[in-house]
């Protein structure tokens, strides 16, 4: 197994190294049924979890990345799901420093009940506990169960994702032909930190507002200001050809954020 079979990058990668992890818990439980998600190349399900290969990837990436190395690391991966014979029920006490916000594309959604608000025309918000071996999608019975409205967890898990930004470095250009500000820390919620009430405010500060912005998959967030109109088609040409060729695509359309906060999207013909 080479090294650059299961470099971050292209979804063909992801897929692969899906299949690979895949082939390993499937022997491991031979008796579990697993789920690979069409749209989504970094989950697999087990027992009705969404456990996501993000971090895991990461760690055999930074390891000698042979076989037994891989099947030690994914063993110990899913042992949350596997340990105990009853699924885990989750606390909120435990779980509630570790929610974040999540954008997904609204066919996510779509194929179980797991909380959702809806962002702009394709898009929703979830809800997840940010675990190092991956994330968990909360659903309508763990909103039931703790008697929290979707709209007050988001805000906290909003919060939380504030508070793990603290040290986020971003790349600006304040030249009136492109004023434009991105974020790629990779850590999976890059393009989550648009739900930032803070973050519209220190963007709008920098680029003025209105602003225009893209999330074409997870780990990139481009905005830019309403007035760089040559930056326009950069932006489009860009935006879709990250969601074309990169892991963990969201939405090929360019997007405004008003002056009041609101959310306008806009198909990207480009």
């Amino acid at each position: 197994m080479s090294s650059s079979q299961f470099k971050r990058g292209k979804s063909k990668d992801t897929l692969s190294f899906r299949n690979q992890v895949f082939m390993i818990i499937s022997k491991l439980y031979p008796k579990e049924d697993f789920q690979l998600p069409d749209n989504d190349p970094d989950v697999i399900i087990a027992r009705e979890v969404q456990v996501g290969l993000q971090n895991l990837e990461a760690k055999f990436l930074k390891s000698d990345q042979k076989e037994p190395t891989l099947e030690a690391l994914t063993k110990e991966h899913f042992s949350f799901v596997f340990d105990s014979v009853e699924p885990k029920i989750l606390s909120f006490e435990d779980v509630l420093p570790q929610l974040r916000p999540q954008l997904m594309p609204q066919e996510y959604a779509q194929r179980a009940p797991i909380v959702s608000i809806p962002f702009g025309k394709t898009l929703c918000v979830g809800i997840v506990v940010d675990d190092e071996k991956g994330y968990l999608y909360l659903n309508q019975e763990d909103i039931s169960q703790w008697q929290k409205s979707p709209e007050a967890l988001l805000d906290t898990a909003i919060e939380n994702l504030d508070k793990a930004s603290s040290k986020l470095v971003m790349h600006t250009s304040k030249n009136e032909q492109a004023k434009f500000i991105s974020i790629g820390a990779q850590d999976g919620f890059d393009a989550a930190r648009i739900l930032s009430p803070k973050l519209h405010d220190f963007i709008s500060e920098q680029i003025g507002s209105p602003f225009h912005f893209g999330v074409p998959n997870r780990d990139f967030l481009i905005c830019w200001s309403a007035a760089s109109e040559k930056f326009m088609e950069f932006a489009k040409t860009k935006i879709r050809k990250v969601f074309e060729e990169q892991p963990y695509p969201l939405s090929p359309n360019t997007f405004v954020i008003d002056s009041k906060g609101e959310v306008i999207e806009n198909e990207n013909l480009a």
